[in-house]
């Protein structure tokens, strides 16, 4: 969790994934979430072919998609959900059925 209204997470990104975090993801119960997505991508890939697969399969139109050049290590694909209405217990009730 990343604080008290926003939880994150990772996986590889590929169109497998993608089809997953639609079922998920995009279900009616994470509606009252903003989403937005990292890409952390090694400096010795190009970035293109997965950003191109972001903006397919998983971002919907006005979504912030950020595109991170790390110098050594893995690349990283984040996704991160905001929870917009302003409803503390909500958002527990929320994380307490993720787990």
């Amino acid at each position: 969790m990343l604080d008290e209204r926003t939880f994150a997470v990772s996986f590889a990104c590929n169109q497998f994934n993608a089809e997953a975090f639609k079922v998920l993801f995009r279900s009616r119960l994470f509606q009252c979430f903003e989403v937005s997505f990292l890409l952390e991508q090694n400096r010795k890939q190009s970035p293109e072919r997965k950003l191109e697969l972001i903006k397919t399969h998983y971002a919907k139109k006005g979504e912030r998609i950020t595109v991170n050049t790390i110098a050594t290590g893995a690349s990283r694909f984040t996704v991160m959900f905001r929870f917009i209405p302003d409803s503390p217990l909500l958002f527990q009730t929320l994380i307490d059925y993720l787990k």
